[in-house]
């Protein structure tokens, strides 16, 4: 029985807004924390950031304020304004108003916090979006639209991550791995030390990693139940990525979707038979297995020592 208690796809949106809230309070507190590096000679110095190659977004900026990047003195207002958007949305998540003022904020905060966007910076925007566009509405068949967008968002990143880890042999082999979590910048000594002394556990968390984000939508396709556990193991690996390597801005904006892949897990074994899903599933697996088996055998043919 994979019966969960039923979650609305408004109600999965409105736990959604409130994890989004908190990765906006997580943002704004950094760029708080980071307020001397703003500062003339800082690591964020402005004239240091401009220096980087410049994107759509540095020249958005430029056609609008005629600056590469916003003055530093924007960082501090716009965090605080991050801050008590969110705090707003915690009790009233559908305040569209709001979620767009926070996207704004975002939008100009982030490219003094970092150079550049990853994954995490990206997932926060698109959710931002999808929050304010699907609280412009109340009908049924908008929240039902956005959960589902936010769901199969979730699986596509997850699957993209894991099958482009597949097409290296660093990954394979668990040797990227080791090399990471053994730097200074992303790794913790203990834990490069350990990985180094046993290869065979760098491989194996390799592997996990790889085919747990590569075949995360079975999860989904699954059943509720399945998705809690595939649930869980994503927010173990952000948080073990938060704590080892400092990735700390991908946990919650990925969380923001989570309950969206609960109410899609619930919805389709409501609307699907369990026959076809499990049909789905297994064409999907098998692709999947296929493409993975393609790049291993591939990278083991350029790379023969790695087939030890």
């Amino acid at each position: 029985m994979n019966a969960v208690p039923h979650l609305g796809a408004a109600t999965a949106l409105d736990l959604g807004v409130r994890v989004l809230a908190l990765a906006l309070i997580h943002n704004a507190a950094q760029i708080i924390a980071s307020r001397a590096d703003f500062e003339p000679g800082g690591a964020l110095d402005a004239r240091l950031v401009r220096l980087r190659a410049a994107n759509a977004l540095d020249r958005t900026y430029r056609r609008i304020v005629g600056r590469t990047v916003p003055p530093a003195r924007l960082a501090l207002p716009t965090a605080a304004v991050q801050i008590a958007g969110a705090l707003v949305l915690l009790p009233f998540p559908r305040m569209w108003p709001v979620l767009l003022v926070l996207w704004l904020a975002e939008v100009v905060n982030q490219p003094l916090l970092r150079p550049g966007l990853d994954g995490g910076d990206e997932m926060l925007r698109v959710v931002t979006v999808v929050m304010f566009l699907r609280a412009l509405t109340g009908e049924a068949v908008a929240q039902q639209a956005a959960a589902a967008f936010l769901a199969f968002l979730l699986c596509l990143a997850y699957a993209v991550s894991g099958l482009s880890k597949g097409q290296s042999i660093m990954w394979w082999s668990g040797s990227g791995l080791r090399g990471v979590l053994s730097t200074q910048y992303f790794g913790v000594t203990a834990v490069g030390r350990l990985l180094d002394r046993g290869t065979r556990l760098a491989q194996v968390l390799a592997w996990t990693t790889l085919l747990g984000e590569s075949l995360f939508f079975v999860c989904v396709l699954a059943g509720p139940r399945a998705t809690l556990v595939g649930l869980a193991w994503a927010f173990g690996f952000h948080l073990a990525c938060g704590v080892v390597m400092g990735l700390d801005g991908f946990t919650l904006p990925f969380a923001a979707s989570f309950p969206c892949a609960i109410w899609a897990s619930g919805w389709l074994a409501a609307h699907l038979p369990g026959e076809v899903r499990l049909l789905a599933g297994a064409v999907l697996v098998c692709a999947v297995v296929a493409w993975l088996a393609h790049w291993r055998s591939a990278e083991l043919v350029r790379h023969p020592s790695s087939a030890r």
